[in-house]
């Protein structure tokens, strides 16, 4: 076991992982035995968590299992050839070849479909990589063993080292190197095999964008059309209060102007001086013939209040002295809906 300086298990280099890795797979049953397996037997053995190689160990497996079903396949065909021709008649190995790569490659009737896996998924191949698979889909295990297989029609395995590969023209535009060994090929085919899924994911990430950007701008509309409306709105107010001023000043200009020509100021509704009966006159205490019913109001209500006339249990309620039931004819009566009514017989309008 490598250790660092600090006497803590080292990490084993590639090369001693992509070795180990194949050692379990050699003698592991390929249908049970899973990544994960794999990997937790090796940090035990290795003493270091290789979480951070669990893409590097897949490609491993990848590449193995690639490597392992074309070799799987030369076998069977090598023995159906000599069965045939009838060398090696009685050799009961080459027979018990023969009946294990079809009992292999035979699918069993007990074994349920499961979902494709990561290895079986169809993916989309970059137009470097399909030159040489010649097809523009497949799954990754299928482009694996393509590339083996291209690799060893045309040679390409260094002699001296067989996992070191010498890249033709071809194999140069997807590796983007002259030599690449087998260990790293996996991890360079990545940027050129890309899941279909993931492609209609993007596809569909994308579709959400251009719709989330269609909706902020028809939201920039609606807050354009709200800032117009609110600009609207305040020219409206400006130019009413504009009008407001325009009538306040040529009020006041004839007011001047009455004034000027020694007019007295012209009155209107409450404010107009109505003639008042002669009762009232003597009531008040006046010489003037007109006054204006709010001032004959007020000082009604200021002998009311100086004469303590209002009923204490219901102030509401004016409960007349001689001199008031004298001009009003009650007793009583209430103070804030009836004097009105009762004045209404001592004032007399002015106007024609």
């Amino acid at each position: 076991m490598r250790k660092d300086e600090d006497g803590r298990a080292a990490m084993p280099p590639d090369a001693a992982i992509a070795k180990r890795v194949r050692e379990i797979l050699a003698s592991a049953n390929l249908s049970e035995v899973s990544s994960k397996d794999i990997r937790k037997q090796m940090e035990e053995e290795m003493g270091v968590s290789l979480r951070s190689k669990k893409a590097f160990l897949r490609e491993q497996i990848e590449s193995f299992m690639a490597e392992a079903e074309d070799s799987g396949e030369g076998e069977a065909e090598e023995a159906a050839d000599a069965e045939a021709s009838g060398d090696g008649d009685g050799d009961s190995r080459l027979r018990d070849k023969l009946h294990s790569a079809i009992r292999e490659s035979a699918p069993s009737k007990k074994t349920k479909k499961k979902g494709l896996t990561g290895l079986q998924k169809p993916c989309q191949l970059s137009d470097v990589l399909e030159a040489i698979v010649g097809i523009p889909q497949a799954p990754r295990s299928q482009v694996v063993k393509s590339l083996w297989a291209y690799i060893r029609e045309h040679n390409l395995q260094v002699p001296e080292d067989k996992r070191k590969i010498k890249c033709d023209e071809a194999l140069k535009k997807v590796f983007n190197s002259d030599y690449i060994d087998m260990f790293s090929m996996n991890q360079k085919l990545t940027k050129h095999v890309i899941p279909l899924d993931e492609l209609v994911y993007e596809a569909g990430a994308a579709k959400r964008k251009i719709k989330d950007e269609e909706e902020d701008e028809d939201g920039k509309e609606g807050l354009a059309e709200r800032a117009v409306d609110r600009e609207t709105r305040a020219a409206n107010r400006l130019a009413r209060k504009r009008k407001a001023e325009e009538r306040a000043e040529k009020k006041e200009e004839a007011k001047k102007a009455r004034k000027a020509a020694g007019k007295s100021p012209k009155v209107s509704g409450f404010t107009v001086p109505m003639k008042i009966s002669p009762k009232l006159r003597e009531f008040l205490g006046t010489e003037e013939s007109q006054l204006s019913r709010p001032e004959v109001t007020k000082q009604l209500w200021d002998y009311i209040k100086s004469n303590q006339l209002q009923d204490p249990s219901d102030r509401r309620k004016i409960l007349c002295d001689e001199k008031l039931e004298k001009l009003l004819d009650c007793k009583s009566f209430n103070g804030f809906g009836g004097l009105p009514k009762l004045l209404q017989a001592h004032l007399t309008s002015t106007r024609k």
